[in-house]
């Protein structure tokens, strides 16, 4: 029992703290309410827990902080609080990036805060060679300076650190993946990761910086595989033979491997310092992308060879980064509901969130998820690639000239993205004209134009066609049969929902009101639906920066029940009905 207690005063916080004497000053300032950064597990090899001396003293320096001291160049009253322990009454400085902070990039509203703790992390190595008293191997040197009896070493990664540990002068750092294999040895102050939303239609990258969890940078680009397809079920129909199979994987690699050169070469980033890909996609873009066989989820039971997969090497399928670079594939949930809806899921934090609510993806594949209590039911919708602007006449992604918003003012009005001369129409854009032709009278319920014309014209080479909105209308009947089905099975009507939430890429700019009119969201209050934006790639990015969140969803979706709609008794009829729009 700790008799003596000493009074530390925290100038940086304007707080004093008592600490029993010898007592590790991290504990003391954990236990105080100060989130400390132990990024290494309190083994002193991180140096992301610095405390400044003011005035007193701590027990004798380590050779581990005197190591970061002169790499750092540090000055001998920088401390870590994890190596230092309490001898009498204190005065220190903690700076921010010594406590933990949650990651949250500006501009992310309603994606939840979270504390960094990624699964590859980079972790100082203070060398001392051998001697001939105590003729140490350097995997032995290595496993005592990161304290770590644990670890594996591949003969490559010993190999480069024999050339790499002969100058004790050099910042040598060690990157872990889970803390237990050893990926490389060298200069790797910083190293960086990729979260990609692996969708149907468009692809999205966000290089990250493992260390502060920012965002570096992000590209956006149309999914290859396209041009055999535009929907999941084209595609698998193709990958009906292993060359098909192994050549949509080549082709959707290789362009990931090309925009992942790109950006790091216009950061200035070496190749070797990319640790971490982790994948967010549906079941069938998983698989693809992995190269396995899509013969299961051609037919019923339409099943995934696999939920969640084990971790696997970037090299083992061509992606580009070190040699040891890993890829984490979020996990599948059933059939056609897959990694991508997993993402979306944590992003808007459903997993833990207590009530009624519906989260719909919104783009190729149609995928709901109602929540009632403790207890997910999901489903897949074959809405097509509509919202996405795909399949129609002058149809577009959300890029520089796409026609995102429309309204009537006395005539037809359009707003562009970039302010730029429209190009053509994005999903969100094909909802406000359906909703304001049948305000004006122009459009019926059944979908049915009623102007002479049979297309309207919006701009130069750019117009509705009667065509775009029969689309347009199965893509909605396909969303709104499944929210229904959803809603029966669970006893459920909309009003009983506690909030909606909305994920995909158009959900950013889409009217709620206009989306309303034609049926295809709730009439619900405004109040209760929230779009959040690419749900897949926030929830990817979560994961790549976030260990503990991947070991608690893999158990969590398991659990989810899978309902399949072609199935249900009542699906043609309800799906007839939903073609009317209103």
């Amino acid at each position: 029992m700790v008799k003596k207690k000493h009074t530390l005063t925290l100038t940086s916080h304007k707080k004093t703290i008592k600490a029993g004497y010898q007592e590790r000053l991290s504990d003391a300032l954990l236990r105080a309410g100060l989130p400390m950064n132990l990024f290494c597990g309190g083994r002193g090899v991180c140096g992301k827990c610095r405390v400044r001396v003011v005035e007193g003293r701590l027990s004798p320096t380590t050779e581990n902080e005197k190591t970061f001291q002169a790499v750092k160049h540090w000055d001998t009253r920088s401390r870590l609080s994890c190596q230092a322990n309490v001898t009498g009454d204190l005065k220190i400085s903690i700076p921010p990036e010594s406590l933990v902070s949650s990651v949250l990039d500006p501009g992310r509203a309603g994606i939840p805060e979270f504390p960094l703790n990624p699964a590859v992390k980079t972790y100082l190595i203070s060398f001392h060679p051998p001697t001939l008293a105590s003729p140490l191997s350097l995997e032995e040197i290595c496993k005592k300076s990161l304290r770590k009896k644990s670890i594996r070493f591949v003969p490559d990664v010993l190999g480069k650190a024999s050339s790499h540990l002969k100058d004790e002068a050099e910042a040598v750092y060690a990157v872990l993946y889970k803390d237990r294999h050893v990926l490389d040895i060298g200069f790797y102050e910083t190293v960086y990761g990729f979260a990609v939303d692996l969708g149907t239609t468009t692809i999205v990258l966000e290089l990250v910086d493992l260390v502060t969890g920012k965002t570096v940078a992000a590209d956006a680009f149309l999914n290859p595989q396209t041009r055999y397809g535009a929907d999941v079920l084209s595609r698998i129909t193709y990958a009906s033979s292993p060359e098909k199979n192994k050549e949509l994987q080549d082709m959707v690699i290789q362009e990931v491997n090309r925009k992942v050169s790109s950006l790091i070469k216009k950061y200035g980033i070496r190749q070797e310092a990319v640790f971490e890909f982790c994948i967010s996609g549906n079941t069938a873009m998983n698989h693809l992308f992995l190269g396995l066989p899509v013969q299961t989820l051609a037919s019923a039971p339409y099943h995934a060879l696999f939920s969640t997969m084990s971790d696997l090497s970037a090299s083992s399928i061509g992606l580009n980064g070190n040699p040891q670079a890993r890829v984490y594939i979020v996990p599948n949930i059933k059939s056609f509901v897959g990694g991508d809806i997993t993402s979306g899921l944590t992003a808007v934090e459903l997993l833990k969130e207590k009530g009624r609510f519906l989260f719909i993806d919104l783009g190729t594949n149609g995928e709901i998820v109602l929540k009632k209590g403790v207890r997910f039911t999901a489903s897949s919708t074959a809405a097509g690639p509509a919202f996405e602007g795909m399949n129609l006449s002058c149809g577009t992604l959300a890029v520089p000239g796409a026609i995102t918003k429309i309204w009537h003012d006395g005539k037809i009005r359009f707003e562009t993205l970039d302010g730029k001369k429209p190009s053509g129409i994005c999903g969100s854009g094909y909802i406000d004209l359906l909703a304001v032709l049948m305000e004006n009278g122009l459009l019926d319920k059944d979908g049915k134009l009623l102007t002479e014309s049979k297309r309207i014209e919006l701009a130069e080479k750019v117009f509705l066609t009667q065509k775009d909105i029969r689309e347009l209308q199965l893509a909605a009947a396909a969303v709104k049969t499944g929210i229904g089905i959803l809603l029966y099975e669970n006893r459920l009507s909309p009003k009983d929902l506690d909030a909606v939430h909305i994920g995909g890429a158009f959900g950013s700019y889409l009217n709620i009101r206009n989306a309303q009119k034609i049926g295809l969201i709730p009439g619900l209050p405004i109040s209760k639906i929230h779009f959040r934006g690419n749900t897949s790639l926030e929830g990817c990015r979560l994961f790549l920066l976030s260990y503990k969140t991947r070991n608690k969803v893999s158990e969590a979706v398991s659990r989810i029940r899978y309902l399949s709609l072609a199935s249900h008794e009542g699906f043609q009829d309800r799906f007839i009905r939903a073609l009317e729009l209103g």
